[in-house]
């Protein structure tokens, strides 16, 4: 799972590495492994859906989270509709987690596509007030930082890619 696999590399960091990173757990979330989440994560970028909401808000607390958004409508990706991210941000701070903004998955398309989905994510986070803008990836981060992202995920450019599951 991606909590385990975050532990092991956690558990890798230098101590003093540990200290001085805001760490940000991002990839499906189970709601059986929100207990397993490290006390040092400080935003959870992968919520897109009720029920983890619930979960986060019922063993965390106050946690800070960013509410992902399917933006190419992709069955194969998480994230939640264009459509029902408004009703979760609201559940979300309903139950009084603390929303960061919005983390965006654009669909493998060409780059005015992106581009356009990238801006629908913008759009969003301005009509919800949040400030984050989780967008981008190595493979996309020009665009992403064009169309405004806050943060970049840049892990495979760093770590190289994931291994194969």
């Amino acid at each position: 799972s991606y909590v385990q696999e975050f532990v092991a590399k956690l558990d890798q960091t230098p101590d003093r590495a540990i200290d001085d990173v805001e760490w940000h757990f991002i990839g499906r979330l189970q709601r059986n492994k929100v207990r397993h989440l490290p006390a040092s994560v400080a935003v959870v970028q992968s919520v897109d859906r009720v029920s983890l909401v619930e979960e986060i808000a019922r063993r965390r607390p106050g946690q800070r989270v960013m509410i992902q958004v399917n933006l190419g409508d992709e069955p194969q990706k998480g994230g939640c509709s264009v459509a029902d991210t408004a009703g979760l941000v609201a559940t979300a701070r309903d139950l009084c987690l603390v929303v960061d903004g919005l983390m965006g998955v654009a669909e493998a398309a060409s780059d005015d596509v992106v581009t356009k989905q990238f801006g629908v994510l913008g759009t969003l986070a301005d009509d919800l007030e949040l400030v984050e803008r989780s967008i981008g990836m190595t493979a996309d981060l020009e665009l992403a930082v064009g169309a405004g992202s806050t943060m970049v995920r840049v892990g495979s450019a760093l770590f190289g890619p994931r291994p194969a599951r």
